[in-house]
């Protein structure tokens, strides 16, 4: 017979007390107070340049996006060559990462390689104001991403420079599965405007089920690991509850698995290298500390975005690491079937060219944001994306003098 709701009550009670016997005296791997913000100075429209491998000089502009209450922070990148109306890659990347070590590199080499790209730190997140800072709640990012794509459709891509109607997504690890839902509520909205504009989707190493991803970084760690792992969430989930005036619990966003530290993400040899590498870049902004409120591991938990590939109908190309250590790699070949399984009902489906492909290589998860793989990653998208775009450059190609009008 189950418990009862009173019952249910006390457990929850018994629970709360648990972990406060925990961590007071405080887990002396947790912090309590929010990462610093600092505010960017570069006004909107300021160009930044830079000199590439190529020899060549490349312009990023700043822009400032509204969303929600909140203000986004955000790069374009534009092509040397001045062409008007030429497709967009919007890049997206992942847990607790900022735009400036995880999608400003890919978006770099998407202007190389003579596309325009559009990059953002999420609210509460590198130059994004939002208080408290670091917290993840991927309805929240999702809103973000939404109204990035829409800011480009509604600016007539920006004054013409890009074509609105010929925008590509691209998202790695916890935002390969943003990029899919957004598609899949496009869809399920059936907002043919939105449909017509989004036109294929860049899935890298994409976080599909938090809910299995939780059971296997408990399943990772010894249990007295795992117990202040589940402490320090629940503790934080109470000060959520008692009010914005109460600092979040806060974990650290990664780190090695032979620390005594508790990292949301615990990585080894490679994989641990390149996180590190990248997270000194990003505290070197000044707006980024190793900590993520522990209240973002349960959102997570609660993220499934492999339940919402069936309703996807934007071309999707899904990149696989073979030795990824920190997603699931196995449910990237569920999400390729899933989601040619959905548009190959019907025999004329079945003859036409599949909704998702799949791009599987040897490496590990942190591998996709270094060269030799970054390179080969954003050439296979961008193909993808011609394959399935719709832009026609409407100029003779001349040199581009600003980043942007």
């Amino acid at each position: 017979m189950g418990l009862s709701p009173v019952s249910w009550s006390w457990a929850g009670v018994a629970c709360g007390l648990l972990s406060f016997a925990i961590l007071f005296p405080p887990d002396p791997a947790l912090r309590f107070t929010s990462p610093p913000f600092k505010a960017p100075t570069e006004p909107d429209g300021y160009v930044s340049w830079r000199k590439a491998a190529d020899g060549k000089r490349y312009g990023r502009q700043t822009v400032h996006i509204k969303s929600g209450e909140g203000e986004l922070y955000a790069w374009l990148y534009l092509p040397t060559e001045a062409r008007r109306r030429v497709p967009i890659y919007i890049i997206c990347h992942g847990l607790g990462a900022l735009m400036v070590t995880g999608s400003a590199p890919v978006a770099e080499k998407v202007q190389e390689k003579g596309g325009a790209a559009l990059t953002f730190d999420y609210r509460m997140w590198g130059f994004t104001a939002g208080e408290p800072r670091q917290i993840i709640e991927p309805g929240m990012q999702l809103q973000d991403l939404r109204a990035v794509i829409e800011h480009v459709i509604n600016t007539d891509g920006f004054g013409g420079l890009v074509n609105p109607a010929d925008i590509h997504l691209f998202g790695t690890s916890y935002a390969g599965g943003h990029v899919l839902v957004t598609a899949a509520q496009f869809a399920e909205e059936n907002n043919a405007r939105l449909l017509r504009s989004v036109r294929s989707i860049t899935s890298v190493v994409p976080l599909l089920d938090g809910k299995a991803q939780l059971r296997k970084a408990l399943q990772q760690r010894p249990f007295f690991r795992a117990l202040r792992y589940l402490a320090a969430i629940l503790a934080d989930l109470l000060r959520q509850a008692a009010g914005h005036r109460v600092q979040p619990v806060y974990v650290q966003v990664g780190g090695s698995r032979d620390d005594s530290a508790l990292p949301a993400i615990e990585l080894k040899d490679t994989e641990f290298d390149i996180w590190k590498d990248r997270a000194i870049i990003s505290s070197a902004t000044g707006s980024w500390s190793n900590s993520l409120a522990a209240r973002s591991l349960f959102w997570t938990s609660q993220y499934r975005p492999i339940e919402r590939l069936p309703s996807i109908r934007t071309p999707t190309l899904l990149v696989k690491a073979e030795n990824d250590g920190t997603c699931i790699p196995e449910l990237t070949d569920e999400a390729v079937e899933i989601l040619n399984a959905a548009t190959g009902s019907s025999d004329a489906a079945s003859e036409a060219a599949p909704l998702a492909e799949l791009l599987t290589l040897p490496i590990n998860h942190f591998e996709v944001y270094v060269p030799p793989y970054l390179d080969r990653i954003v050439e296979a998208c961008m193909d993808f994306g011609r394959r399935h775009g719709g832009s026609v450059p409407v100029s003779d190609h001349e040199p581009r003098t600003a980043a942007a009008a």
